[in-house]
């Protein structure tokens, strides 16, 4: 089982089932389709709580480039398939699946968190079948 720490402002967005997904740095591992997933705020400090469980759907690499709005991401990684998102809506959209008001609140986020003002690129975790934390979890 693979554990992953959000930030407060993405609580409710993945409480109310707007956020679906989480992109991370490269790490030697992370979640695998089918996978249970441990969705916590402050992990490793003396305010964690954990927010639910989920099932990990889908893992792609994925590339955000800033300066020229696209994000490119390869399907289950391994698997030979690449596709383009360059369209505002579609940008936009995307942000949203991933807890942000729009593309250009998570190209700031990005930018303040990850110091990355022109490109990043780690992976994509999709998860399904969130359970929420009970109270005295």
């Amino acid at each position: 089982m693979v554990a992953y720490s959000f930030q407060p402002r993405f609580v409710d967005p993945i409480r109310t089932l707007a956020k679906r997904q989480t992109m991370r740095n490269w790490r030697r591992r992370h979640a695998r389709p089918g996978e249970t997933v441990q969705l916590y705020t402050g992990l490793r400090t003396q305010r964690c709580r954990l927010i639910g469980t989920a099932t990990c759907t889908r893992v792609s690499v994925v590339a955000l480039d800033f300066v020229e709005n696209v994000i490119v991401f390869v399907e289950n990684v391994g698997v030979v398939g690449v596709s383009y998102i360059d369209m505002t809506d579609a940008l936009d959209w995307f942000a949203r699946a991933d807890g942000f008001a729009d593309w250009d609140d998570l190209r700031g986020w990005f930018a303040d968190t990850h110091d990355a003002v022109e490109k990043w690129s780690g992976v994509l975790i999709e998860w399904s079948d969130f359970r929420p934390a009970t109270a005295t979890s």
